[in-house]
């Protein structure tokens, strides 16, 4: 039996290895890795007030990094009065373009109205920030409307916001004998905080007034109309004493409020 020289034996096996280098070198279908880290973008979009469009939170930003070819991994903030809308990651680009963007939907409060007995107003639906226009103010048989408690505020507030109607009864009236009944009807008159009178009076013709505001007499009020400042009066309750001089005889009556600021 012959044997092969060792140096044949050497020969060959370099010359196969030769071949399967090659082989692997010329072969296109082999997987090449080409994968690098790129930066993207996370932006954050709220929207408007006046509209439906969304303006851009700048300073939230964010730059991130991940494999190009991967998707991003993105997430959510929280922003009070907002809602997150649902959102898609992006394949990571490799030039660092990359950007998603997160859009947030305000939320819509109510605004509800007791009128405490009055003309009703119907709930209001307003976004979340957004300028409260305040409703006609409502009326009740025999009273007077001050203001609202707690007052409105001037946009909406989270969570939405209830408040109710305040009522002053309308007017002191004095009752006379029968036979002068129809000489007096007299209304006590407050205004609001601007000034302007919310309650009307009717005229006693020959008729002298004094008018007390928690005891003290009140100079230079001598009409038939009392006209109170809100600005000059405290909160709580306050006592009103009118005395009506007419035809020689004195008539008082007295009635309190209270003033809620």
């Amino acid at each position: 039996m012959k044997h092969t020289p060792v140096f044949i034996t050497v020969f060959l096996f370099l010359v196969m290895s030769l071949l399967i280098c090659c082989s692997y070198a010329g072969d296109s279908n082999q997987p090449q890795n080409t994968s690098t880290e790129a930066s993207y973008k996370v932006e954050y979009y709220q929207q408007n007030i006046t509209d439906d469009d969304y303006t851009l939170v700048e300073s939230d930003t964010e730059i991130l990094k991940g494999i190009s070819g991967s998707l991003t991994v993105a997430a959510e903030k929280s922003y009070d009065g907002f809602t997150a809308k649902k959102f898609n990651q992006e394949t990571i680009k490799s030039d660092n373009s990359t950007v998603v963007k997160i859009y947030y939907d305000r939320k819509i409060f109510k605004l509800s109205f007791d009128t405490d007995g009055g003309t009703s107003i119907d709930d209001i639906s307003v976004k979340y920030g957004a300028p409260i226009v305040p409703p006609v103010n409502p009326t009740k048989a025999g009273y007077c409307f001050i203001n609202w408690n707690p007052e409105l505020p001037q946009t909406m507030p989270l969570d939405g916001f209830n408040t109710k109607a305040v009522w002053l009864k309308e007017g002191i009236t004095i009752s006379l004998p029968e036979e002068d009944a129809d000489k007096i009807n007299l209304t006590l008159t407050l205004s609001d905080k601007t000034g302007a009178k919310i309650c009307t009076a009717s005229s006693i013709t020959g008729a002298t007034y004094k008018w007390l505001l928690d005891g003290t007499l009140l100079s230079g009020e001598t009409g038939n109309v009392l006209e109170l400042n809100y600005s000059k009066i405290t909160k709580g309750y306050h006592s009103v004493l009118v005395v009506v001089e007419l035809d020689g005889k004195s008539y008082t009556k007295i009635d309190s409020f209270n003033y809620i600021d």
